[in-house]
Order: structure tokens, then C-alpha cells, then sequence
């Protein structure tokens, strides 16, 4: 997040696309020590803007499956946008969500497994589907 708007052109094809709905699921690839709130939604917001030229699309914000620092700022820029916000954090805290016991290397096995991706989707539709 903090190289902005310097990555905007390798989204181009997302952008050609022409999305009618944005689904935001990143936040669990954006480094946590030093997180900088004020930096992150303003270039959230300079990629949403990007991604959604007409400002047409309807947009939905996730937190994360782990807990993170910029949980709260995604909570924050939904609610200043009005834009509906996924809770998944407790997710990642219910070992019966993981993928653990499948995977030998510790951090694979600690992501979501096949009832932890059905959760985030059953929690993502809830939003999504009244959109359609």
C-alpha cells in the first residue's frame, strides 16, 4: 500500500474490466509492523477510484481472516464511504477454520481451510447477493 499510486498501471486489465462489484481482500498481504492508517486509505481509495473509473461499482470491504493492524482501517474507510464491511478476524482466531493438520509447514496449514474458505464466502454473499 504505501507504493500507491506507482502499481496503478499493473491493474490496467482489472480496471478494463469494468467491474459492477469490488470485493477488498487484502489486507492480510500488507505488513503490519509500522502500519500507517492514514497512508493506507487514502491509497485504498486512490486504487478504488482507479479500479472503478465511472464510480458505478458497488463496493464491499472484508477485514481480515487474521487480525491486523489495518483492520481498523478498513472498518474506518467503509464507514466513511457507507460501504457494507465483512468481519472475518474471529475466523482466524477458530483453529477448526485452518487448514491445520493437512499441510506439513506451519504457516500454509494456518490459513483457511475448506470450512474457513466456505465461511468468508457464506459471510461475503450475505453482502454481495443483495447487490446482484
Amino acid at each position: 500500500y504505501r507504493n500507491g499510486s506507482n502499481v496503478l498501471p499493473q491493474y490496467e486489465n482489472a480496471r478494463a474490466f469494468g467491474a459492477d462489484i469490488i470485493l477488498v481482500r487484502f489486507i492480510e498481504n500488507c505488513p503490519s509492523d509500522g502500519f500507517d492508517e492514514i497512508t493506507f486509505k487514502k491509497e485504498l481509495d486512490v486504487l478504488l477510484r482507479y479500479l472503478d473509473c465511472t464510480q458505478k461499482a458497488r463496493v464491499v470491504i472484508t477485514t481480515g481472516f487474521w487480525r491486523h493492524p489495518g483492520d481498523n482501517a478498513l472498518r474506518a474507510y467503509a464507514k466513511e464511504n457507507g460501504l457494507p464491511l465483512v468481519e472475518l478476524g474471529d475466523l482466524g482466531e477458530d483453529d477448526t477454520m485452518k487448514a491445520i493438520g493437512l499441510f506439513a509447514h506451519e504457516g500454509v496449514a494456518n490459513h483457511p481451510g475448506d470450512l474457513g474458505m466456505q465461511m468468508i464466502a457464506q459471510r461475503c454473499a450475505e453482502q454481495l447477493l443483495p447487490l446482484i
